[in-house]
């Protein structure tokens, strides 16, 4: 149907001054060493999900990045309101091979949850990307989760530990839509007395799945947290555990800087560079995390 003109050309205006209000983020993911082709991906997963809902007047709660200490992972996050985010999610994945056992995953979460938001996310590499999606669970509660994760004998350990502590909050249950693997997320909401009993219940989850505390200079690190409360966020696989990340919110630039070391995460410089591109003044949350290839940090 073609619009008319006068209409058409609002459109156009509007469009580009929204692209022009996001420009740092296309700025900021330009000093990556991100191949063309992903950059470009990033572009269109940009005007298709956030700046489309803002031209139709529904605009998403708000676009933030994410980067790896190697520079070698920028993740995009946006959510929108259900269900019209839903749609616009579904027309934008209509442009690629997404396995029907991962789209219908999705319809199943989104259809038994009905959240009030659906978010959607893009995590680029130096030559290639995945794309997912994440919700809240009904309640906000780690329980009503469970069922949407895959079972393996590591979330049995993560339950135990969960209810050992009282940690019953789910921020987040999410799930690759690329990945043949299965692989979903949850976030886990660790609220505590004091600042140090937030990461002593944090680190108490290695035990429990058997894994070795983060080094001496992470642990420094840690303590240095100011918030009585902590995200543990996890990287679920119909294998176990992929991912265990500490995430600390409002970070100081000492608490950053010594993560980054600690994990030998390379020059700072390029860091800086980043967040100068977006107008950042500093990381909004900070994140040690243990992967398959060892410690870094996000």
């Amino acid at each position: 149907m073609n619009l008319p003109p006068e209409i058409q050309k609002r459109i156009d205006e509007l469009t580009a001054d929204l692209q022009t209000l996001r420009l740092p983020l296309h700025i900021a993911a330009a000093t990556l060493p991100i191949e063309k082709e992903v950059q470009e991906e990033l572009h269109h997963w940009h005007a298709a999900l956030p700046l489309t809902l803002e031209v139709e007047g529904t605009p998403p709660e708000g676009v933030y990045a994410s980067l790896s200490g190697s520079l070698d992972r920028l993740t995009w996050h946006t959510a929108g309101d259900y269900p019209q985010f839903f749609y616009r999610l579904l027309d934008y994945l209509d442009d690629y091979p997404i396995s029907q056992a991962n789209l219908d995953e999705l319809d199943r979460v989104v259809q038994a949850v009905q959240p009030a938001q659906l978010g959607a996310w893009i995590e680029a590499r130096s030559n290639s990307y995945d794309l997912g999606w994440y919700l809240r669970p009904e309640g906000g509660l780690f329980d009503n989760a469970v069922p949407y994760l895959p079972a393996s004998p590591a979330l049995e350990r993560v339950r135990a530990w969960a209810e050992q502590y009282e940690v019953t909050e789910c921020r987040r249950l999410g799930n690759s839509l690329v990945s043949e693997e299965g692989l979903s997320e949850v976030y886990l909401q660790v609220t505590a007395s004091t600042p140090r009993r937030a990461v002593e219940v944090g680190l108490l989850l290695f035990r429990y799945l058997g894994l070795e505390y983060p080094s001496d200079e992470i642990l420094a690190a840690l303590l240095l947290q100011e918030q009585p409360e902590m995200v543990v966020s996890l990287q679920l696989g119909t294998g176990g555990l992929t991912k265990l990340g500490l995430m600390l919110s409002q970070p100081s630039t000492e608490l950053v800087l010594r993560l980054w070391d600690a994990s030998a995460a390379g020059d700072t410089k390029n860091l800086a560079i980043f967040e100068a591109c977006l107008g950042a003044g500093g990381p909004f949350l900070a994140e040690p995390q243990l992967l398959a290839g060892g410690w870094g940090v996000e």
